[in-house]
């Protein structure tokens, strides 16, 4: 085409009138009498104007069902190019070297080796003489009829224009904006300033000189093309047109917008929505159906039989996302070339618009079931903001460089946490890998800067007044929200009727529900409303199986954390997974581990009626059901004899359970969902009809919630993992969507347990007792049959109300098992109705393997030790039936009115019929209601009585003496040996703490201390012995070395052995009584003939004598030693263990053992003295295993919840 120039640049000699145009070319414009457009500017100004010719570069990556459309598209045009040349980056080996292949009137260019859009221009280019203009084109974006003629209408007399850019309108939707031109954010952020889903109107057609356009469509000078050096090979597909038109500004030429220029784009790159087609001869083929139709019109859609329909990828990458190992070298053509890398693509595309930010979530999809689907921005996410990071390391000033550097990478941590917390794992990953990625191409980036360097004649500022503020930031942002608000409430929003309706069900529930929890209130307040004055006053419950828990958060993160159990002497050991759980408890708790430990156990009857009623929602929607199941499973055997017992890990398992199955079911999208009735009759035999909504979509966040309840029950009880990992897979061969969701189920209870569980696979297969254990489980107890356990009891029960004679007393003994046998009933029934025939059978499979893990346990070694219970499994059982309970007592139509011919088939019964019905429902809703109401009445009654509940206390009272705690506090750390003579023995324990705590509890450790005693432990038996035998002149000192500070008889009655011993501890050589004219008697242990104080860690002489206590704090010393003797050594009151490290201004110190205790050689030099206790994997679990439980956090925060299905 010719047309007047300006530029003094003639690229191709003059045609004069009479000539032959070359072969390919377009045909001379016409004026209406014959003559030409160069006869006419010939005749007025007396001279040949310069030629300006077009060639139309198509980049493409083999077959895809856009090229043919968009061939079709540019052989329309009114002003057609001069030349048409189809660049392939995706060509196979067999056909890169046919240069000379055409398609039809276009020639075919390979450019296997061309890493951007750039380069393959730049294909294009060599290929042939370089003509004045280069009309960019991508594969997916085919022009209007005039595009062309108004692109060089607008630059045709203007020299200073270099990049004409047109309107950019939807592929499938050619109504709908996506590209005006565009700014930046002063961050790099795209604003177009352009709604989601914008109709052109024509509202932004006065838009001219803008910052940057789309390459898509473009028309770009080819003298300032070559002048800049094209694109950055270094984008990809994603910021080329950006990064092109500022340096085009700053060389000091025009970038402008052509609205009436109109591509449509369908933005394949960008969505995902390439296949895999590769080769010339896939091009051709593409080309051929356009051939055949004779050019059809530009505005049509790739058929959904089109050879790689919606599937093929952006040219020059290797799937829907741009990232990936290069299999490409680089390109010998064009201005610059950049080497591949393994984390970069490594071949050319067409570039994409990008969505106005770089972490747009994608917009909810318009298209029905039966439409293919538009695509999801998530396959570029990666791309597009490493492209997003590499221009803001180009174009940020160099002395701010190292400071965005660093900016980019602490934010992408902040940027891939919202993303998780937005359910977006994958955005979150490619995140980081982006921000890698982008920091490590610093060759790269010095080079893109140089080049914009050389080629810049303006100032930077010169960009400012085109550049984005923050103002326009917000705006935008304040913009697409109501957006997306108002496509959300026309699209998929219920109507104005759907949602009165779905409003009223929320009242009625949420009615119920309050009613459900003031009753759990009220129980709570019945049980341990005589407690709480006391625990309000800074008191404790004790009792049971219930240690006390001393510590705060430091204190708990040490016990859980160290691979060192402090208990008694200490040993080496994994502490119990429970103590991982207890940790944002006490967090919660103000961080106290005292108040975390009696808020659960006080609170533990509204956690898990509130659970129940939650878990019972995904199986049924009505109120009254869920309301029976929340108080069904507060009064289960199982609760109240772990309340009554202090078994806080028992009961914080049942607690558990219900959120477990809550997520469990939501994450296979599997849930029961609230249905209306239907507004406009979909059919008219079923206007009445409710609603069918779409199957509920798998949910990322409720597995991960459910992950984490799962770990809580878990943690708390170790015997469950095995069970719940049987289950689980059960559960993925039976879903149909959301298997993999169900990883993030299982993964947090690996996580929290992996020492415990590395130390019972070490020790198998003694160490599948510890796979049953329960911790702080207080000893044996006589198992129940069988049936019992499948009827809700781990032991024979008490009659209820403790009625034992006659006719009253046989029910009463009886009783108990009715509720376990009104379930076991209801779940028979469930077998036989049709209804969730599958979920039916599961939640029986829930009842075998809750059976089978109790009897095993029950029968265990670990049982019969004392340190294992059935009820975890029994716990399990019941969850089961409940469930399968449900089944049998939802109605068919669960969740919506019934229709109106189970209405008319309702009258049509007879009235007696109708009566029956009616009274057999009512007497089993009676029996449903009198039965758990009669549990928890007689469990209520039976329990509390004195002041306790069961074997708990509420009590404020010390076990150990102010004079025994000072003992206990840092520097000294030493302990005090509190002693318990009953039953004809003399029973001990060595106390860190105000009595046996919480946080020195270990299975580990009990279970090890069952089987084989350590040396120290055997030293200790000894000492405690000679004391109960009268003592001699060596228990000081044997006490002594163990860090025993004080021996303590807690108060109790005045029983004879109570007294004796009190007389023989009064005649040891070196105990001191250190109260007087209190219950509770304490002795300090003094050492003979030295005034050191008993202390954790001594300083001794060769001969063993102390020298001095050294200061510890947390089972660690940090202190300064002076010069002595040689021979001194330091000897610790723990069992030895060659984990214990100790250094001397950094020189490691040799450990010694003394009677199997731990020490280390000194010698005569002095310094800073450091000990402490070194588990190799603590940092890595620490580190691997918080990362893991981190981004199940996230996942699991109700944040960026996905809306319904459409309306």
């Amino acid at each position: 085409m010719t047309t007047q120039e300006q530029s003094p640049v003639d690229v191709r000699p003059a045609i004069a009138p009479d000539a032959q145009p070359p072969a390919g070319s377009a045909p001379p414009l016409s004026t209406a009498h014959g003559a030409t457009v160069s006869d006419t500017v010939a005749a007025v100004t007396g001279a040949l104007p310069a030629l300006v010719t077009v060639t139309a570069v198509v980049v493409t990556r083999g077959r895809t069902p856009y090229l043919p459309e968009t061939l079709a598209a540019v052989r329309a045009q009114t002003s057609p190019p001069d030349d048409v040349v189809v660049v392939d980056v995706g060509t196979s080996p067999s056909t890169r070297d046919h240069r000379g292949l055409h398609l039809d009137d276009a020639r075919f260019v390979p450019a296997p080796h061309a890493r951007s859009v750039g380069q393959a221009v730049d294909a294009a280019l060599a290929d042939a003489g370089p003509p004045t203009w280069l009309w960019i084109l991508h594969d997916d974006s085919a022009p209007e009829t005039e595009a062309l003629a108004r692109l060089v209408d607008a630059v045709e007399h203007s020299s200073a224009t270099a990049v004409a850019g047109p309107k950019q309108r939807g592929w499938d939707d050619p109504d709908v904006l996506l590209e005006v031109g565009f700014t930046v954010s002063p961050l790099g952020r795209r604003l177009t300033g352009i709604d989601l889903g914008e109709i052109d109107q024509g509202q932004h057609d006065a838009r001219v000189d803008v910052l940057a356009v789309g390459l898509a469509g473009a028309l770009v000078r080819t003298e300032v093309w070559t002048a800049v050096g094209g694109t950055d090979p270094e984008l990809g597909p994603f910021g080329d047109g950006q990064d092109l038109c500022r340096r085009v500004r700053l060389a000091g030429h025009r970038v402008v917008v052509v609205p009436g220029a109109v591509v449509r784009h369908a933005q394949a790159g960008l969505r995902g929505l390439r296949g895999t087609g590769t080769g010339a001869g896939a091009v051709q083929d593409a080309a051929a159906p356009a051939a055949a139709s004779g050019g059809a019109a530009a505005g049509g859609r790739p058929g959904p039989d089109a050879p790689g329909a919606g599937e093929s990828h952006e040219p020059g990458t290797a799937g829907p996302s741009t990232a990936g190992p290069s299999t490409a070298g680089p390109s010998t053509t064009g201005p610059s070339t950049s080497e591949p890398s393994a984390a970069e693509p490594s071949s050319a595309g067409p570039s994409t618009s990008e969505p106005s930010t770089a972490d747009q979530r994608p917009a909810p999809s318009e298209d029905g079931p039966d439409e293919p689907p538009t695509g999801d921005v998530a396959a570029s996410f990666r791309a597009r903001r490493r492209s997003q990071l590499h221009l803001r390391f180009v174009s940020v000033r160099a002395v701010m460089l190292p400071f965005a550097v660093l900016a980019a990478i602490l934010w992408a941590p902040v940027r891939a946490m919202y993303q998780l917390a937005q359910k977006q794992p994958g955005w979150a990953a490619d995140e980081l890998l982006a921000t890698v990625v982008a920091v490590g191409r610093v060759r790269a980036v010095a080079r893109a800067r140089r080049s914009a360097r050389r080629t810049s004649t303006v100032r930077r500022a010169a960009l400012a007044p085109l550049s984005g503020t923050w103002r326009e930031v917000l705006v935008d942002r304040h913009d697409r929200r109501l957006a997306r608000a108002e496509r959300y409430r026309t699209h998929r929003a219920p109507t104005q009727i759907e949602r009165r309706e779905l409003r009223d069900l929320a009242v009625r529930r949420r009615a119920t529900l309050g009613v459900v929890l003031v009753v759990l209130l009220g129980l709570t307040a019945w049980v341990f409303g005589p407690f709480l004055g006391v625990l309000g006053e800074g008191g404790r419950l004790v009792g049971g199986s219930l240690l006390s828990a001393d510590g705060g958060i430091g204190d708990v993160w040490r016990a859980a954390t160290s691979g060192h159990v402090e208990a008694g002497l200490g040993a080496r050991g994994p502490a119990d997974p429970w103590l991982v759980v207890l940790l944002p408890f006490t967090v919660l708790a103000g961080g106290s581990l005292q108040v975390a430990v009696d808020a659960l156990l006080v609170g533990a009857f509204v956690v898990a009626g509130w659970g129940a009623w939650c878990a019972a929602g995904s199986v049924t929607r009505s109120p009254a059901l869920r309301a029976w199941a929340a108080v069904l499973w507060v009064a289960l055997p199982p609760l109240h004899e772990g309340v009554a017992a202090g078994r806080l890990p028992a009961v914080v398992a049942h607690a558990a359970l219900p959120w477990v199955v809550l997520g469990v079911v939501r994450a296979v999208g599997a849930q029961s969902v609230d249905r209306v009735v239907a507004v406009v009759p979909r059919r008219e035999d079923d206007a009445d009809e409710p609603v069918r909504p779409d199957r509920p979509a798998p949910s990322l966040g409720a597995a991960a919630a459910g992950g984490l309840a799962l770990a809580v029950a878990v943690a708390a009880e170790p015997v469950l993992l095995l069970p719940s990992a049987l289950l689980l897979g059960v559960v993925a061969l039976l879903v149909r969507q959301g298997r993999r969701s169900l990883v993030l189920v299982i993964l947090p209870s690996l996580v929290v347990a992996a020492p415990y569980l590395v130390h019972a696979a070490s020790t198998w297969p003694d160490g599948l007792r510890l796979l049953v254990a329960e911790p702080s489980l207080g000893g044996a107890a006589p198992s129940a049959a069988p049936w019992q356990m499948l009827l809700g009891w781990a032991a024979v029960p008490t009659p209820w109300f403790a009625a034992t004679d006659g006719t009253l007393g046989t029910v009463a003994a009886w009783a108990p098992y009715a509720l376990g046998g009104l379930l076991v009933v209801l779940a028979l029934v469930s077998l036989v109705r049709p209804r969730r025939a599958r979920a039916t059978r599961f939640a029986w499979a829930v009842v075998l393997v809750g059976l089978v893990t109790a009897v095993v346990t029950a029968a265990s070694d670990a049982a019969v030790a004392g340190i294992a219970s059935a009820t975890p499994g029994i716990s399990l059982l019941l969850l089961g039936l409940v469930g399968a309970s449900l089944f049998a007592l939802r109605r068919h139509h669960d969740g919506a009115p019934p229709p109106r011919r189970a209405a008319l088939r309702h009258e049509g019964r007879s009235r007696a019929r109708r009566t029956g019905a009616a009274l057999a429902a009512g007497a089993l809703v009676l029996v449903c209601v009198v039965v758990p109401v009669g549990a928890v009445w007689s469990w209520v009654d039976d329990a509390t009585s004195a002041g306790q509940v069961g074997e708990l206390v509420a009590t404020d009272a010390d076990v150990v003496p102010p004079v025994g705690a000072q003992m206990q506090a840092p520097p000294r750390l030493a302990t005090v040996l509190a002693l318990d003579p009953s039953d004809g023995e003399l029973g001990y324990a060595l106390l860190h703490g105000d009595g046996s705590q919480l946080l020195e509890s270990s299975v580990v450790v009990r279970d090890r201390l069952l089987t084989a005693p350590t040396d120290a432990r055997t030293g200790a038996d000894a000492v405690v012995a000679a004391l109960a035998a009268g003592g001699s002149d060596d228990v000081a000192a044997e006490l002594a070395d163990l860090g025993v500070g004080g021996v303590l008889l807690p108060a109790g009655d005045d029983s004879a052995a109570r007294t004796a011993l009190v007389a023989r501890l009064d005649t040891v050589p070196g105990l001191e009584r250190a109260t007087e004219g209190r219950s509770a008697v304490v002795w300090r242990v003094a050492r003979a003939n030295s005034d050191v104080e008993v202390s954790w860690a001594t300083l001794a002489d060769g001969a063993g004598t102390a020298l001095a206590s050294l200061p510890a704090a947390d089972r660690a010393v940090d202190a300064d030693v002076p010069a002595g003797a040689d021979g001194r050594g330091v000897l610790l009151a723990e069992t030895a263990d060659p984990r214990w490290v100790a250094t001397l201004d950094g020189r490691e110190l040799t450990p010694v053992t003394t009677d199997g205790r731990q020490g280390f050689a000194l010698g005569p030099d002095g310094g800073r003295l450091e000990i402490a206790y070194a588990w190799p994997w603590r940092l890595p679990w620490i580190v691997g295993g918080g990362l893991v439980l981190l981004v199940l956090v996230l996942l699991a925060l109700p944040v960026g919840r996905r809306r319904g299905g459409r309306r």
